[in-house]
């Protein structure tokens, strides 16, 4: 099944106010391909390289499935 949206935004306070809420250490992130391509594209690699930066300078680390 195909999803209907092309990009998709994530918004940086929203990813961390749960692990900052429960002191944690650490997230995990997933992300799906709805495109099919298993390839990064350029936007999700944006995002995926924003959520690091904001998790270093929050002393969180980010792991990615």
């Amino acid at each position: 099944m195909k999803s209907s949206f092309r990009y998709r935004s994530a918004d940086l306070r929203i990813v961390f106010a749960a692990a900052l809420k429960a002191n944690a250490t650490g997230i995990i992130q997933a992300h799906d391909h709805p495109s099919g391509q298993l390839v990064p594209s350029d936007a999700d690699k944006y995002i995926i390289e924003n959520i690091r930066k904001a998790g270093e300078m929050l002393n969180i680390r980010v792991f990615e499935l």
